[in-house]
């Protein structure tokens, strides 16, 4: 019996076809950038993404409307062929993914990560900097780092790199002690 691919499987095959044809035609840039703009349209048009998604919009409209998407906001050639592809596979759910991927394909191309920090505040410049500093040194890589805000995690960080993470939040910290003395 044939084992059925996972997600991360299907978005990285997805993904390394993508990056694979934007780099024999030096276009891994134009490509990033504009997978971004697409997923930013998504975020912001609930109507565009619910067509995206929506099992009842067939797989043919699916195609047209990337059609006329890409059309409209002027779409490489590997771009449109792509999107349209996925949508004729029934695939544009991943869409997202598969961005999020290309642009650590690209990152890692350039010898950048991309640092995912969750404070509950943003970061001042110096911490920032002096963090992004002790990353380069342990990742041995330019580091870009991301801050998103996070209320809940009541104080300390949650570091993402790549995927791994290392969850410095007092909320973690609290969790775990109320879970330990659970247990006594």
């Amino acid at each position: 019996m044939a084992q059925r691919a996972t997600i991360s499987e299907i978005v990285l095959r997805y993904t390394q076809a993508l990056y694979m044809l934007s780099e024999e035609q030096q276009l891994t840039d134009g490509v990033a950038t504009e997978l971004s703009q697409l997923c930013m349209m998504l975020d912001n048009h609930s109507i565009l993404e619910q067509a995206f998604c929506n099992p009842v919009v067939s797989r043919r409209e699916r195609v047209n409307l990337c059609r006329a998407l890409a059309v409209k906001v002027n779409l490489s050639t590997i771009a449109r062929n792509f999107v349209c592809l996925l949508a004729q596979k029934g695939r544009l759910n991943l869409l997202r993914l598969i961005e999020q991927k290309f642009q650590e394909f690209s990152a890692d191309e350039r010898g950048e990560t991309k640092v995912e920090i969750t404070s509950v505040s943003l970061l001042d410049d110096d911490i920032t900097e002096s963090l992004k500093t002790q990353l380069q040194n342990v990742t041995g890589k330019s580091v870009f780092i991301a801050n998103k805000i996070d209320e809940n995690i009541i104080a300390g960080l949650v570091v993402k790199i790549g995927s791994h993470m290392f969850d410095f939040s007092a909320q973690t910290r609290l969790r775990r002690i109320i879970h330990h003395m659970e247990g006594l």
